[in-house]
């Protein structure tokens, strides 16, 4: 419930501190004294817009702050917009400042606010009519009654599912046919690709081949002039070392300590003498070989040719594979597609059944707001007939049904929509009775009825007050009203006075206890002037409304 309500430079609201309880709170006071602006700083904390023209004069900003105390239940009700679960939850909203609102001191968007209030608070009143004359809204009304929210959020889930699926399915019959009309151009590719078989690091080895190939004769006069200097004649290389070797060796069997060397020597001796046959061997394998560097560069080129069309290697590898890919789904194309095709019909065939079924509950389901809708009206005196009228719709992610509420008030005429029958003491009652039926079945903790009893009075008044005194049962219940039938069922009722003191207005607001309440009720029985008679007559309001509350 909303235990505490502040409010600061609020139009002509200076400081208003108000501790609202549970049950019915009603809030009285003449006209003009600021009740309605008292709802309409409420609803700032909701999410409702608030302009700088709310703003005290001479006041830099105005707050509102509201302290809730939630219960268990209800605080599950906010966890999903991302608020912690703790209680109490304080919202503030502040008006001139750059931060729009706060909840338990952390920063929030007028969404999340708007968001908070859709789950905590409603607001019922004179402008709830324009939500009750739009048809598009009675099918929410009707939903909440019969608490379909879990199977409607299954619903919404499958036909999501649904609606993705048949997108899928069109995406692939449109790429699928992309495909088609490039088969020609995807096979050519593929087929050059395929022709051209490159392995990887084979230009690298062509290349090197091709450098050698093209270097033969260079090579082979190196290898000649080496072979020439390092082993051919007496005065060659090999023939030095060779007079060398002989010479160490004659020198280590003078001087022992030189046998090391003379064998490193002749290591060295044996290594050139290898060296010479690896000379003479790779000699004999240079060849120019005109006929194989032409097949070299020809290679190349086609390798270079294809990666310039097609990218690098990988990119080639991978176009390779999609092209692959391609003709593959294109060859499964028919099977693939009437494979999804019955898929799509199954998940279509479910969703429409359980729309179907949905549908079902729903008739069934108005049959009873019918009967308690006119049961109600009724009791208020209004001798109506009341019709949930329904139309099949395009399946969409409530179902199949579109629903209007007609109604007649004067027997023989035909049902019609509400905004063409309903004048504004009758759309109260109204207001009420659908309210008073869905407030039984929805979560919302806190209902606020601003001026609830426009164009009704006396018995009908009294009538609404012991509806609203129902309802506040098992809601926490603030109703701003004109009439005593309405203020006498009050667990709480709260006086609003307007007064002037140094030529700027101020707004205040208490609680009455029995004698203010007796006080109250007597000047809204008989005016300002309060006689004994009307004492008397409040009273004994007072006291009948405990009788017939006791009663419900």
């Amino acid at each position: 419930m909303l235990e505490v309500l502040r409010v600061q430079n609020f139009a002509i609201i200076d400081r208003l501190d108000i501790r609202f309880g549970p049950g019915l709170n009603v809030v009285t006071g003449e006209t003009g004294a600021g009740k309605s602006i008292m709802i309409q700083a409420l609803t700032g904390l909701t999410g409702e817009r608030l302009d700088q023209n709310v703003i005290r004069t001479g006041a830099k900003r105005a707050m509102v702050e509201g302290l809730f105390h939630l219960s268990p239940k209800e605080l599950r009700l906010i966890e999903d917009i991302g608020l912690e679960s703790e209680d109490p939850v304080v919202v503030r909203r502040v008006i001139g400042a750059g931060r729009a609102g706060f909840i338990n001191d952390s920063p929030v968007t007028v969404q999340t606010l708007k968001k908070f209030g859709y789950r905590i608070v409603e607001l019922l009143g004179q402008h709830e009519h324009q939500t009750l004359f739009r048809p598009e809204n009675h099918l929410n009304y009707l939903d909440i009654f019969l608490k379909l929210d879990k199977k409607l959020k299954g619903f919404k889930d499958l036909y999501h599912r649904y609606l993705y699926k048949r997108q899928e399915l069109k995406e692939y019959v449109d790429r699928m046919e992309r495909i088609k009309e490039k088969k020609d151009l995807i096979t050519y590719q593929l087929n050059e690709i395929k022709t051209a078989d490159i392995k990887s690091g084979e230009e690298e080895i062509l290349v090197r081949e091709l450098e050698l190939l093209k270097t033969a004769e260079k090579r082979r006069c190196y290898i000649d002039e080496i072979i020439h200097y390092f082993y051919d004649g007496k005065e060659s290389a090999y023939e030095l070392l060779a007079r060398v070797d002989d010479l160490l060796n004659k020198l280590s069997l003078v001087d022992p300590e030189m046998r090391h060397d003379a064998q490193e020597l002749k290591e060295i001796l044996i290594q050139s003498e290898e060296l010479g046959r690896k000379l003479a061997s790779y000699r004999e394998q240079i060849e120019f070989d005109p006929e194989r560097i032409d097949e070299i560069m020809c290679r190349l080129e086609t390798i270079r040719k294809i990666k310039k069309k097609y990218g690098g290697l990988d990119a080639i590898g991978d176009l390779k594979e999609r092209l692959e890919r391609e003709l593959t789904e294109l060859e499964n194309y028919q099977f693939d597609l009437e494979t999804k095709e019955r898929g799509l019909k199954r998940l279509e065939e479910e969703v429409l059944s359980m729309a179907q079924e949905i549908s079902s509950q729903r008739v069934k389901g108005g049959e009873e707001i019918k009967r308690r809708v006119e049961g109600m009206l009724r009791e208020l005196k209004m001798n109506g007939s009341f019709v949930i009228q329904f139309d099949r719709t395009e399946l969409n992610d409530k179902g199949i049904d579109r629903v209007e509420f007609l109604i007649t008030l004067n027997p023989g005429e035909e049902p019609r929509p509400l905004r063409k029958v309903a004048s504004g003491g009758e759309l109260s009652r109204i207001i009420l009775v659908l309210k008073s039926i869905i407030a039984e079945k929805d979560q919302i903790p806190i209902l606020i009825f601003d001026e609830i009893d426009t164009g009704i009075g006396g018995r009908v008044g009294e009538l609404v007050g012991l509806k609203l005194a129902k309802l506040a049962r098992h809601h926490q219940v603030i109703c701003i009203t004109h009439l005593p039938q309405i203020a006498k069922f009050a667990d709480h009722h709260f006086l609003v006075e307007k007064k002037v003191r140094k030529g700027k207005t101020y707004t205040s607001l208490s609680e009455l206890n029995r004698k203010g309440r007796i006080l109250e009720l007597a000047r809204m029985i008989g005016g300002n002037r309060i006689t004994e008679t009307a004492k008397r007559k409040a009273e004994e309001m007072i006291e009948e409304a405990r009788w017939l509350r006791s009663r419900i």
